[in-house]
Order: structure tokens, then C-alpha cells, then sequence
């Protein structure tokens, strides 16, 4: 697309991702709220 090399083998066999863009319609001009979440819970250092 811009006249550059590959990298390595596998950039000629790469997905191509643009399906996974949306670039006719306009974005949100503001977001969606996120779910509330608890925060009267306890914390859990339980992780590895």
C-alpha cells in the first residue's frame, strides 16, 4: 500500500483488516455509559 517492503514471510499472507473498521459512518460523539460497579465489595489479592 505504501511501497514498502515486507518485514518478514508471513506480511504478504497477513489478514487483511479493514473489514473490522467502520469508516462511513460517524463515530459516537459521545460514548455509551459503562455499567455501575460495586465498590463497597472487598479486594481480593488472590492473584499469581
Amino acid at each position: 500500500r505504501f511501497g514498502l517492503p515486507n518485514l518478514n514471510r508471513r506480511d504478504p499472507t497477513g489478514v487483511y483488516m479493514s473489514e473490522f473498521f467502520d469508516f462511513k459512518n460517524k463515530p459516537w460523539a459521545t460514548p455509551p455509559t459503562p455499567p455501575a460497579q460495586p465498590t463497597s465489595g472487598p479486594c481480593y489479592d488472590g492473584l499469581p
